[in-house]
């Protein structure tokens, strides 16, 4: 089972010598090492404007050339299986799994100030420049900070996720990231924005709150208003990270996709703890 694209020896070697003993190989695609800038501009995902042209040739090479050597794909949305379906046999559209490094306790405060966090990886790409101006907005209606993190270790992140009271993932994501699955499991409130044809069935209990650049601001105020609100989707975010992301579960969903890519029939599928289906009436089906 390969990762990011790519195998352990140069030249994809080792995939052709497990070919050889008749082994099952997959690989997974967990975002550029994959998207390519026609393919985003041809479904108009919300991460086309930040992609290269000239980059296209080597990423399509070698999703071609895993193609030919893997039995099949996973990734994590819809819109990643845009990328690779074309090459593959067979792809699966799979819970990420989210590893097991927590955030610490919630810490307690004396104020009564809600803390947002956002931790961008990239500020540009996460559209770090209008969470600030939204959150700025929003402070001005109810007493509010936000707390932005950028090029600090793993850990700081968690440690500032046990202070923060609402979690702003990014402005032009398709589906819920990393960080939004780990403030989910921290039972915080999550806000991202989403484009709805990503999303996988097991998508469909996920609740973070989808928000744009223009309606950030609001949904801010909205939720440092209402306390409650922020406890009720906390907790649904916890419990849905737990039956969905968790080791667990998705270790079965992919375990899943191993027994069905050894003898199923190609196409495009979805799967959960419970098993693959076919996935239809996406725009995979245009």
């Amino acid at each position: 089972h390969y990762q990011h694209g790519h195998t352990w020896v140069p030249g994809f070697a080792d995939a052709r010598w497990a070919g050889w003993f008749r082994r099952l190989r997959v690989v997974t695609y967990h975002g550029d090492d994959c998207r390519t800038f026609a393919t985003a501009h041809a479904f108009d995902w919300p991460l086309a404007r930040f992609k290269d042209r000239a980059q296209d040739e080597p990423v399509r090479r070698r999703v071609e050339k895993l193609g030919e050597l893997c039995a099949a794909a996973i990734v994590m949305d819809v819109e990643l299986a845009t990328y690779v379906a074309p090459f593959f046999e067979r792809t699966y559209v799979l819970p990420i799994p989210l590893h097991e490094h927590r955030a610490p306790a919630r810490s307690r405060r004396v104020d009564d100030r809600v803390r947002v966090l956002h931790a961008p990886s990239d500020e540009r790409v996460k559209g770090t420049a209008d969470v600030r101006a939204a959150a700025a907005a929003a402070a001005q209606r109810e007493p509010l900070d936000i707390d932005v993190v950028h090029g600090r270790p793993h850990a700081d992140v968690l440690r500032h996720l046990a202070d923060a009271d609402v979690v702003v993932d990014q402005m032009h994501s398709a589906s819920a990231s990393i960080f939004a699955l780990e403030g989910m499991r921290a039972g915080l409130p999550v806000l991202t924005h989403l484009d709805r044809r990503a999303l996988a069935p097991f998508h469909g209990d996920m609740p973070a709150v989808a928000v744009t650049a223009e309606t950030l601001a609001d949904e801010l105020v909205r939720l440092a208003r209402d306390p409650v609100l922020r406890e009720e989707l906390g907790a649904r975010g916890r419990d849905y990270v737990a039956r969905v992301h968790a080791a667990t579960p998705a270790a079965r969903a992919v375990l899943h996709a191993y027994d069905h890519a050894r003898r199923g029939p190609p196409g495009v599928y979805w799967g959960d703890a419970d098993g693959v289906r076919p996935l239809r009436g996406t725009v995979l089906d245009a």
